[in-house]
């Protein structure tokens, strides 16, 4: 893991939010597989030095994962990430569980849409948010 290039970014975000850390990779193959990892390896009382809810970011992904068999990539400086969370933890019930990407989304694009309000946008299932005809999440 490199280090970040801003550290008072990733402070002011673990001091701001509900996120409690932040794991922050200049180049990684997918930060969904490295969530999965790490939450098996919890699930597995193994010893992980990460604290919930935990964010992998990464400034590059090779080979990230979509809904099914879909890869793609970024290119540097995009905003890729993952969030790891413990949905029970927070009082989640269990059957709400399938709700929480598309939640996600709806999050991102309420907030994007307050810090742009000109655009053009929309959701496509189940967690897909567009601008301008153009996914942008």
């Amino acid at each position: 893991m490199a280090p970040c290039p801003d550290p008072l970014w990733l402070e002011r975000l673990t001091s701001s939010t509900c996120i409690a850390q932040v794991e922050w990779h200049e180049e990684l193959a997918s930060t969904n597989d490295r969530a999965l990892e790490l939450a098996r390896r919890i699930l597995q009382g193994q010893s992980v030095q990460a604290k919930l809810p935990l964010v992998v970011w990464a400034q590059r992904q090779t080979r990230g994962r979509g809904r099914g068999s879909h890869r793609w990539w970024s290119a540097q400086g995009g905003l890729t990430f993952s969030v790891l969370l413990d949905p029970q933890a927070l009082g989640i019930p269990v059957q709400r569980w399938p709700s929480l990407s598309p939640l996600g989304a709806v999050a991102v694009l309420q907030a994007l849409q307050d810090w742009y309000p000109e655009g053009h946008w929309a959701l496509k299932w189940p967690n897909d948010v567009y601008l301008n005809h153009r996914k942008l999440a």
